[in-house]
């Protein structure tokens, strides 16, 4: 079975196409949200886009592994999408970036394409931040916590 990105993204596909700064056309952007998965494409793209980030973070092997207590060769497996992280891995690795799965796909998709994705993570990780941040208001207005 194949999913699209943005079916893959769900609520975030909002939040990407009203993310700000990425650098790309809505065509584009709306190109890979339409942007076909199977199985094996999604752990790539996880991969792609952990690599990636990481080094964007510039952020060695050595230290994600000790910051989020995987082995760093199974961290290099998952960057070259060879095998996919269990759920707990994945929880750990989402936690450190900031952002959630659904956009490590995103962010892959569009590494595989070619596209430097550098600023995408950080409009992603700013956009998701400011969400949480108006979810947080809302719920204080609302009297809740």
């Amino acid at each position: 079975m194949k999913l699209k990105v943005s079916e893959v993204l769900g609520f975030y596909t909002a939040v990407v196409m009203n993310a700000q700064n990425l650098g790309v056309s809505k065509t584009d952007l709306e190109n890979y949200l339409n942007t076909e998965l199977d199985e094996t494409d999604v752990i790539k793209a996880f991969g792609a886009a952990l690599k990636a980030m990481r080094e964007i973070e510039k952020e060695s092997l050595n230290t994600l592994s000790k910051e989020i207590d995987i082995p760093n060769p199974t961290i290099n497996r998952y960057e070259n999408g060879i095998n996919a992280p269990t759920i707990p891995q994945i929880v750990k690795i989402v936690a450190h970036f900031k952002i959630p799965f659904e956009m490590f796909v995103f962010l892959g998709v569009a590494k595989m394409q070619g596209q430097d994705i550098e600023a995408w993570y950080r409009a992603c990780r700013a956009a998701v931040e400011n969400a949480q941040k108006q979810s947080r208001a809302q719920r204080r207005a609302q009297g809740k916590h």
